[in-house]
């Protein structure tokens, strides 16, 4: 799904990132934002607001935040949740169209897993297995 989110305020390890409010849009679970946002947000719905504190750096470094890779714990964002799209209707799509969504999940999950981000690889690869598990074997 499409996200839009407002990023209130970022600090490390005590100290403030960002002190301007910043609007980032992005699809849910393609890595655009850092891990800390990625997996904060799958768990967040439109119009809630929520404290994130990440106390391993790495996974809040990067994205369209671009927050340097000298962070210090914790990391916190204060984030609202502006709108997210719904997520595709598993009933509602094809045979083919269903192949073709799990494989694309697929393909983003090998990326994030070759760009060293195990922890949201992991969660995709998760999803694909979750979201064919309508499948006989």
């Amino acid at each position: 799904c499409e996200v839009s989110l407002l990023v209130k305020a970022v600090s490390s390890g005590g100290r403030p990132l960002k002190g301007d409010e910043a609007k980032v849009s992005f699809k849910l679970g393609n890595g655009e934002v850092c891990d800390a946002l990625e997996l904060a947000c799958s768990h967040m719905a439109p119009g809630e607001e929520a404290a994130i504190t990440c106390a391993v750096p790495a996974l809040a470094e990067g994205g369209k935040l671009h927050l340097p890779d000298t962070l210090e714990v914790p990391v916190v964002f204060e984030v609202a949740m502006l709108s997210c799209t719904k997520r595709p209707d598993k009933q509602a799509m094809t045979e083919e169209e269903r192949f073709q969504f799990a494989l694309d999940r697929k393909a983003v999950a090998g990326c994030l897993f070759a760009a060293g981000r195990a922890e949201l690889a992991f969660q995709r690869y998760s999803g694909v297995v979750n979201f064919l598990d309508y499948i006989d074997r």
